[in-house]
């Protein structure tokens, strides 16, 4: 692990998390055990806050104007599971963005949840878009037994949900309105990009303050927004999904990250826009064959995250990935088919684009213009069927088959691609013919795809 590090220390950085590897302490770190310590007197215990703790917490509150906010150490999969179990009770049907991470789907699990899933359409660009909020407005409309709806956005990609529209229609309804808002607690930081959850009104929202902003990894924030949260619930769920040992060093980045937001934040993200807006105008100049796809003229999109199109290149996913890694010290957040996802901060420098421009000038020199057609190989669009609650297909007896053979069987666990860890299927859903054909034209897009091994899948036993 150590080597691989070193290795890779001076690498640049278009993924998480958001500090790039650059300084974020002002003190020398070299040393960080002595940092490294536990709840002695003065250094207050996130489990029942009342110091120094309380007061980071009670800074995240004041910034993102909640009713209380709770800084974390277990990323946003701590906050996920843990405002699901407070909102909720077991039976509650609730609405859920099928574009959602796989804690969504856990968390479902644990509460012994009844989701009803909507699919997000995806743009002609074959990428996903945020959840259709008028699909959900019908089935609420449609039904009484709504308990919660637990959205995710900013999507991986990009697209916010109009979240502001569904609380408005929702207004005389008891339905809890929950944000995976994993991907965006740098929003505020300008009018230039799309408001955030909170300020649209949602009930309860988790940040990773990792993944935008500047936090070390697994730093997160939950955020009570409403007084249909009760927070005695939330602190006891808190406990119930972190450690009762928190890193203090995690924590004292929290501290950092938010002290960084406060006093010039919104200058270090002006200077990002603007980065960003020179880097789209470089390679409109300069680049003929790898294109960026352009959404800046969308009210609803995170410009913050940049998709490179490298279909025309004759090339492949895997080689271009190696030569940025290989011979530019550039490494990516992670790849779509022939679309390439670049995640940009506040951390972010002039140099980095820069580096990124020259690499691709050097690569499109070299290798050229593919000449055969594009092929748009990503598309979560697929329609997915409950055929299961998730906590009862749990417990079921499983087996395995092969994936070619499992189509019309019901999953017997969650096919999750990392990144993003966002599941194609989930278990207890019916496995179609679209799901396969998914998951076998992909595979090679994707890290890893955990559920799928050696070509077999599990499924329920006599289903």
């Amino acid at each position: 692990m150590e080597k691989y590090l070193k290795k890779i220390e001076n690498h640049i950085s278009f993924h998480m998390p958001g500090h790039k590897g650059r300084e974020v302490f002002d003190s020398n770190m070299q040393d960080i055990t002595k940092w490294d310590i536990t709840e002695i007197p003065g250094a207050d215990n996130l489990q029942d806050p009342e110091g120094i703790i309380k007061a980071i917490e009670d800074r995240y509150g004041a910034y993102y104007e909640s009713t209380r906010s709770f800084i974390m150490v277990n990323g946003s999969t701590g906050g996920i599971l843990s405002m699901i179990m407070a909102a909720t009770k077991p039976g509650d049907t609730v609405i859920v963005d099928s574009n959602c991470h796989k804690s969504v789907i856990n968390g479902l699990m644990l509460g012994r949840l009844n989701p009803i899933f909507v699919n997000a359409d995806t743009d002609t660009n074959g990428i996903p878009m945020s959840v259709n909020v008028d699909k959900i407005i019908d089935i609420i409309s449609s039904r009484d037994d709504i308990k919660a709806v637990i959205i995710t956005s900013p999507n991986y990609f990009g697209y916010v949900s109009n979240i502001s529209k569904l609380k408005k229609a929702i207004l005389n309804r008891d339905i809890v309105v929950m944000v995976d808002e994993a991907h965006g607690s740098h929003l505020r930081l300008s009018c230039k990009l799309p408001d955030d959850s909170i300020e649209m009104g949602a009930d309860i929202v988790v940040h990773s303050i990792h993944k935008t902003l500047l936090g070390l990894t697994q730093t997160a924030a939950l955020h009570v927004n409403s007084y249909k949260i009760d927070i005695e619930k939330i602190k006891h769920f808190l406990y119930c999904f972190q450690t009762s040992s928190p890193s203090y060093i995690l924590m004292a980045s929290l501290e950092k990250s938010i002290d960084i937001v406060e006093k010039k934040g919104e200058d270090l993200m002006e200077k990002l826009l603007f980065n960003i807006d020179e880097f789209f105008n470089d390679c409109n100049e300069y680049l003929s064959i790898v294109k960026v796809l352009d959404y800046r003229n969308l009210k609803n999109y995170d410009n913050t995250k940049l998709i490179l199109d490298i279909a025309n290149l004759d090339i492949s996913t895997s080689q271009f990935l190696d030569i940025l890694a290989k011979d530019y010290s550039i490494e990516v957040e992670m790849t779509m088919g022939e679309y390439i996802l670049l995640m940009t901060s506040i951390n972010s420098e002039k140099k980095d684009f820069d580096e990124l421009l020259r690499a691709l000038m050097d690569i499109e020199k070299i290798y050229g213009v593919k000449n055969h057609k594009k092929e748009n190989l990503i598309d979560y669009a697929f329609k997915l069927n409950q055929k299961v609650n998730p906590w009862t297909a749990f417990y079921m007896e499983k087996e395995d088959i092969k994936l070619k053979d499992s189509v019309g069987r019901i999953s017997g666990s969650s096919i999750v691609p990392y990144p993003p860890g966002i599941p194609v299927i989930s278990v207890g859903q019916e496995i179609t013919k679209d799901v396969v054909s998914f998951i076998i034209k992909n595979r090679n897009s994707f890290n890893q795809i955990i559920g799928l091994k050696d070509e077999e899948i599990k499924v329920l036993k006599g289903c």
